[in-house]
């Protein structure tokens, strides 16, 4: 069976190795597992040098805080076993009020001059406790500024992203609308040049009308005229068969100059149709890129409100636990 001396040499042993540089990690070290002898119990003294040592050596709060909270009714008026319950509680936030009562149960139990010791050990973590809650409700205070203002100010962007997105949303509607205006009026010109164009099997009219009118006249000239007149008869024939060839090649050209026209006027109209198609093109870019803007920053501002809303939440708690520490 361990004994208390031995015990009280292991920790000697341990802290001189610690003292000459010697390898020791407490946080790798392992807890060696004590046998107990059936009907053999372990004295006040050994129960606190063990989680003395589980504490310090090993910083295995968890089985320290088993082991005492098991020999506390054993034990009820040792004030070591409430002390060490109260140094192997955590964590510290949430089990305040438990760490006040042992701490009260050690002062009460203690013998007179060893009570001032705990309860200045008490007032040092309380005073560490609040100055760490004071130091965090500052920057909890700073935090919830920032993020307010980056609220704030992606709000302020979001308005005026709405007002840029509905005036390219408008631009690129009225783009689109005059887009449209322009490829009628240019299928409207090309279906009038259409009209006005001469087609290939007309260019034959151009030559055989002429031909026809002058073989008419030349005709009646003979059935007509006398032996003394038939050259002048020939003359006139000739003559209005080449003023009708005149009018009938001015008739096609009149109608392809006004082909032409027309044909220019739906090149135009084209022409304004694709820049405007361009136009819209670059709008619809716009849009999506302010929409991506518009979707980022709204995000960006949800994070900062529940942010916001978060450290609220933790600076209440905070202020209640410092309200504890009143009681």
């Amino acid at each position: 069976m361990t004994t208390f001396c031995d015990k009280m040499k292991q920790i000697s042993k341990v802290q001189e190795s610690i003292f000459m540089g010697e390898a020791f990690r407490p946080q790798k070290a392992v807890y060696p597992e004590r046998k107990t002898v059936f009907g053999v119990k372990k004295s006040a003294d050994e129960v606190v040098c063990e989680a003395e040592e589980l504490l310090n050596i090993y910083h295995d709060r968890s089985r320290a805080f088993r082991l005492l909270e098991s020999y506390s009714a054993e034990f009820p008026e040792d004030y070591r076993i409430w002390l060490g319950m109260a140094r192997a509680t955590y964590p510290f936030d949430e089990a305040l009020k438990q760490i006040n009562i042992y701490y009260g149960a050690a002062e009460a139990l203690a013998p007179d001059n060893k009570r001032h010791a705990i309860k200045a050990e008490f007032g040092r973590l309380l005073e560490d406790f609040d100055a760490g809650k004071k130091r965090r409700m500052h920057d909890l205070s700073v935090q919830i500024a920032f993020s307010e203002n980056k609220a704030r100010d992606c709000g302020g962007m979001l308005e005026k992203l709405k007002e840029q997105i509905a005036a390219a949303e408008y631009g690129l509607s009225e783009s689109r609308k005059q887009s449209a205006i322009f490829l009628e009026k240019a299928e409207e010109y090309r279906l009038r040049a259409a009209r006005f164009s001469i087609k290939p099997p007309n260019m034959f009219l151009v030559f055989a009308i002429p031909i026809i009118i002058a073989a008419v006249i030349f005709a009646a000239v003979i059935a007509f005229s006398r032996e003394e007149t038939f050259q002048t008869s020939v003359y006139i024939a000739a003559g209005a068969a080449f003023c009708a060839a005149g009018a009938v090649v001015a008739a096609g050209a009149v109608r392809t100059a006004i082909s032409l026209k027309l044909l220019r006027r739906e090149e135009k109209q084209l022409a304004l149709s694709r820049q405007l198609n361009e136009n819209t093109a670059r709008l619809e870019a716009l849009v999506s890129r302010l929409n991506k803007q518009y979707g980022y920053i709204a995000d960006t501002r949800i994070l900062c409100e529940s942010d916001v809303k978060k450290m609220y939440s933790e600076l209440s708690a905070i202020k209640t636990s410092r309200e504890i520490l009143n009681i």
